[in-house]
């Protein structure tokens, strides 16, 4: 048994040695390596390549590694350039995977003698204060002594240090360079003239005014350019010595001293005594009250505040300006807004005997103005409107019959109105009368007026047989707001005396229900309303003497019905009415031929919002499912029309899914950007949007998202005095919900529904 270990272990240790053979042939494959030449003999100062032979000759390598056994004597390279150092001995090595060959260097003193020497310039040309270098080059190249002498034949004109030469004072001299070995020289002639300064400034200074704290001091140093020009003396002065004073503090610098006890603006000024170039800085002295009053209570997004410039205590100030939200307002008094929530900042800027100054005021923005739940009821099929002054807006719930104020001052819901009358159940339009500011709105066969508290002034019934009188009805008031137009499933439009419900006259009417009204001229009105169920109708009829004239009657225009709880929308011009009709047909009725034809004939299932004419001249309306919004031109071919916004939404849902919240609307403002507000926004919640104009085109971006509740499966939108109006819920709980924006609502001419602004047109509203 131990006979047969001690021959495994032989066998173990020969087969060990062979692969330690093997590895190391298979390594490097070097056997020797040669340097070459294998001696040098060379002078001090001079160098020499050397290079290596290896064996065998194909052996691949990469790396030589190369050393000197006196550094003294002799120094080699990485790439293996031998350079004599002094006199003697040393011996270099080149080692190639651990195999090495040497070289036996011989250094010897260097003796070649000096011939000459030359300069890098025969003139030269320098400031007072400059400084400029001259080479000097010995020859030859090997020259054992190389060491030279500068010298300058005035130094009270320019000086020479190892060949760097100074100028002192304006004139003329020579620099002369001198070898050791010789006594060989070369000579440059220099002209010293003064250095003009092309500007000065403060290096610790800035661009703009500095605050800084009456009693306090401040040392400003001058930067010079060129850095070091001739003359650095400097002159210091102050615009208003009464608030600070300065005095030279030596060479470019000089010290400020800002008066207790006074506030005011000054400016420091550095002048060169040559050239008169400047440096200013400009201060503001702080005083003892803060430059403005922040706003009482909470400041929101997008809602104007009111800032207040303290002109009482900074009574020299001028020319005051406010920015925010990418706004300027000038004055001592500024409404203005931030964009966002959360601290948002504001800055003011005032003149102080030509100094202006500017502070930033950091604000904390709240996101929502009024978030209200209404309990028990629904606010769909219903348009906010607005009072002449745009303070106040008024809204109607489904569901309990209720007859809302909305305070936009306060954010507060006000006086609620019961006008429940025989069932509680889809209603009509609201409109404001311009001139006494009362409040018409409309249930079933009822058509109600309430004063701008809240208090009901008068009610008419319209008789009928149909117990869904005013389903869809749209109510408007005519010129001076003296009349109140009223069309309704009895099949006649009602002209209904403004101050006490008296029925002046009555108008039979081919509809079935579903009306779109408005009024425009001279108590010219258009009427739309659905004839059956697929077609509408449109009556054109003017109001006279308190009575009606001779209707002109355009049937079938679009074989669709009218889409109810909806207004039309007319042009400034009073030229041309659009009216919405299911599934994404707009009606174009020329006002002056008294003629209508069916615009945009589509398929897109949904109905229509109100539509909105911007400034711009562009169309701007929308669709219910996917929610969308169209733009056209309105003396475009409708195949022109773009889409600008498609809001996600959940297949499954079918047409319950209401994106954009029922019977809503569209608006713009006096930019031609657009609003509006969408039940899901592709996140699964609610959002206000813009549509952003651009000067040729829109982009849509969210304004604010609020988390969706109960689904809030319908609602409502408008846009006045600020505010966005938006909101949805189901018929156990509304939610009414106000995002205030810096914006005003573009003027445009409206029908039912319509808030107004104007007494001439009751109908002159704000954007729809």
């Amino acid at each position: 048994m131990k006979k047969s270990v001690l021959i495994l272990a032989a066998v173990a240790a020969l087969t060990l040695v062979a692969g330690c053979t093997a590895t190391k042939e298979e390594g490097n494959g070097i056997r020797s390596v040669s340097v070459v030449p294998s001696e040098v003999t060379i002078p001090e100062g001079l160098s020499e390549s050397l290079s290596v032979a290896v064996e065998p000759s194909s052996a691949q390598y990469s790396i030589i590694t190369w050393a000197s056994s006196d550094r003294n004597v002799a120094t080699v390279s990485k790439k293996g350039t031998l350079t004599g150092v002094k006199a003697g001995t040393a011996t270099i090595t080149a080692t190639i995977n651990g195999v090495s060959g040497t070289c036996e260097v011989t250094v010897t003193p260097n003796t070649t003698a000096v011939t000459g020497v030359t300069l890098s310039a025969e003139t030269l040309k320098v400031g007072i204060g400059s400084s400029e270098a001259l080479l000097a080059d010995v020859l030859p190249a090997d020259a054992a002594n190389r060491k030279v002498t500068w010298s300058s034949s005035k130094p009270s004109v320019a000086t020479v240090e190892d060949g760097l030469v100074s100028g002192v004072s304006v004139g003329e001299c020579d620099i002369t360079v001198t070898t050791e070995d010789g006594g060989f020289t070369a000579t440059c002639h220099v002209t010293v003239e003064e250095t003009p300064i092309e500007a000065i400034s403060f290096v610790n200074g800035s661009s703009s005014t500095l605050v800084v704290e009456p009693g306090s001091d401040m040392t400003l140093t001058v930067g010079f350019n060129p850095a070091n020009p001739s003359n650095k003396n400097l002159t210091w002065t102050t615009s208003d010595a009464s608030v600070a004073t300065v005095e030279s503090a030596g060479e470019g610098q000089g010290k400020v001293t800002f008066t207790s006890g006074k506030y005011g603006a000054v400016i420091i000024t550095a002048t060169t005594e040559k050239d008169s170039r400047k440096a200013e800085q400009s201060f503001f002295v702080k005083g003892a009250q803060s430059l403005y009053q922040l706003p009482a209570g909470s400041i929101y997004a997008g809602r104007k505040a009111h800032y207040v410039f303290n002109s009482s205590y900074y009574t020299t100030a001028s020319n005051v300006k406010w920015s925010a939200g990418g706004k300027t307002v000038e004055g001592m008094e500024a409404d203005l807004a931030v964009d966002g929530s959360g601290e948002q900042t504001v800055t003011v800027s005032a003149d102080f005997g030509g100094v202006t100054i500017s502070a930033d005021i950091t604000v904390d923005a709240k996101e929502w103005f009024v978030n209200v739940p209404l309990e028990g009821v629904n606010a769909r099929n219903t348009r906010p409107v607005f009072n002449k002054e745009q303070t106040r807006a008024y809204f109607v719930t489904r569901g309990a019959r209720r007859l809302y104020e909305l305070n936009l001052e306060t954010g507060a819901i006000g006086w609620v109105a019961d006008i429940n009358a025989t069932k509680a159940d889809n209603g009509g339009q609201i409109a404001v009368n311009p001139v006494s500011g009362d409040i018409y709105c409309a249930n079933q066969n009822f058509l109600f007026a309430f004063d701008k508290n809240g208090s009901k002034k008068w009610e008419v019934e319209v008789k009928s047989n149909n117990a869904s009188t005013a389903i869809g009805s749209a109510v408007a008031v005519g010129n001076g707001g003296e009349v109140v137009f009223f069309p309704c499933q009895d099949g006649k439009l009602h002209a209904i005396k403004a101050s006490d419900g008296t029925v002046l006259d009555e108008l039979p009417l081919t509809l079935f229900g579903h009306a779109q009204l408005g009024v425009y001229g001279n108590n010219d009105i258009i009427i739309g309303g659905s004839k059956g169920t697929e077609s509408t109708n449109i009556t054109f009829v003017s109001f006279s003497g308190g009575k009606f004239g001779e209707p002109t009657v355009v049937e079938g225009v679009a074989p669709v019905d009218l889409t109810d709880i909806t207004s039309l929308a007319i042009n400034q011009a009073q030229t041309e009415a659009y009216l919405n009709c299911g599934k994404v047909h707009i009606i174009k009725a020329d006002l002056k031929a008294k003629t209508a034809t069916d615009y945009s004939p589509g398929t897109t299932w949904g109905y229509l919002s109100s539509p909105a004419i911007a400034p711009n001249g562009k169309l701007i309306f929308a669709a219910q499912l996917p929610a969308t919004v169209w733009v056209v031109s309105p003396d475009a071919n409708f195949s022109d029309t773009k889409s600008y916004f498609k809001a996600y939404h959940n297949a499954s849902e079918g047409n319950n899914a209401h994106h954009l919240l029922n019977f809503t609307a569209v608006a713009v403002d006096t930019e031609s950007n657009f609003y509006f507000f969408v039940r899901d926004d592709g996140s699964g919640n609610n959002a206000f949007f813009k549509g952003v104009w651009n000067g040729e085109t829109y982009t849509t971006e969210p304004i604010a998202t609020i988390e969706k509740q109960n689904n809030d499966p319908q609602g409502f939108f408008n846009f006045g005095g600020g505010c966005l109006i938006g909101g949805g819920g189901s018929n156990s709980q509304n939610r009414i919900l106000v995002r205030c924006i810096d914006a005003e609502r573009a003027k445009g001419w409206s029908g039912g529904g319509g808030d107004v602004c104007g007494t001439n047109n009751a109908n002159f509203a704000w954007g729809n």
